[in-house]
């Protein structure tokens, strides 16, 4: 009688386990799959565009103010560790649960089949403990490298090398360059890309061309006025032209979060470059119209009619986006990763 209840009693126990072990495992996964829904933009509007994002696959907030830097455990890093010592705790007590629950059936066993279970109950054994023991290493191992340095490391920023012809302070600019297109879900390189084309990088650079257009991306009088406006500001066109290249970025930001608001997602290179050259052709058809002859806007732009056929179309600067920056058209945006 009391060998039958010992032997029911371990198999209940470690039935038990085992459904509890598989309800964990199910919870840590669902809610690894719930973070990777988080995007970039999201992560912005809860810690504001003054927050920075770092890291490869996981996000580190780092929230900036002043006479403070405040480094924040990323989302990446918890749930990583949350998964792997879940696992740890499963796999312990799940082997020593199952290596007593043989024990426990081997004891209760009649002598005359002891002999001919030994050897089955060490196999299971020795196969146990040796899982057990290149589960433990594996954790140990990888809690050595943080988890965004394990999935890969982070790139040079596209064209980094030619803004440092004009911009000092490379890091600094960097760090706004990915800051602003986390906020945006945009690539990097997309608005790497797009700077470049406008003015090379240069922060203080002017439209020759009748245009009066300064900085990175070109702003005009009247969108200054707008973001004037929109950000309580009272800057002129003198006061972009003299600024540094990663405080610009704040006024590229507002003006693209601006045009997004107005239009939509930017969902390529082309997109964000109309952002800047002409926001109403965002999301329309390749054969839409931005500028014909024999207007003086067409005039002015006539270097974007890649077919010369007298019209500049969407068309137009997809294949000059593609043309001239290739690496950057075939980015994808953060939020198509997760």
């Amino acid at each position: 009688m009391n060998q039958r209840k010992g032997r029911i009693t371990a198999q209940i126990a470690n039935k038990i386990w085992i459904y509890l072990s598989i309800l964990v495992l199910l919870l840590i996964e669902l809610g690894k799959l719930c973070y990777k829904q988080l995007q970039f933009d999201s992560l912005m509007r809860i810690f504001g565009p003054e927050s920075s994002l770092k890291g490869s696959r996981g996000f580190t907030l780092v929230r900036h103010q002043p006479g403070s830097h405040f480094h924040i455990l990323s989302f990446s890093d918890l749930i990583n560790f949350l998964y792997k010592l879940g696992k740890i705790v499963i796999y312990i007590p799940g082997f020593i649960s199952t290596y007593l629950s043989s024990l426990t059936g081997f004891l209760y066993q009649p002598v005359s089949k002891k002999a001919n279970s030994l050897r089955t109950h060490t196999a299971v054994l020795i196969v146990s403990l040796i899982v057990l023991s290149c589960t433990i290493t594996a954790w140990f191992t990888d809690r050595a490298v943080p988890p965004a340095a394990v999935s890969e490391e982070i790139q040079q920023l596209f064209m980094l090398d030619q803004a440092g012809l004009h911009i000092e302070d490379l890091h600094l600019f960097e760090e706004k360059v990915r800051i602003v297109s986390g906020a945006l879900d945009i690539a990097p390189e997309w608005l790497m890309a797009v700077m470049h084309s406008e003015s090379r990088f240069n922060p203080a650079a002017v439209n020759h061309r009748g245009s009066g257009a300064t900085g990175l991306i070109q702003f005009m009088v009247p969108t200054v006025r707008e973001l004037n406006d929109r950000m309580g500001t009272e800057y002129y066109m003198n006061d972009i032209r003299l600024m540094a290249a990663h405080d610009q970025m704040q006024l590229v930001y507002e003006y693209l979060q601006q045009v997004r608001e107005r239009y939509g997602e930017f969902r390529s290179l082309t997109d964000l470059y109309l952002a800047i050259l002409y926001p109403r052709a965002i999301n329309k058809e390749q054969t839409y119209v931005l500028y014909a002859q024999p207007s003086r806007m067409y005039r002015m732009n006539s270097g974007l009619d890649e077919n010369k056929d007298g019209q500049v179309t969407v068309s137009d600067i997809e294949k000059r986006m593609q043309r001239l920056y290739p690496d950057a058209f075939k980015a994808r945006k953060p939020s198509e990763y997760f």
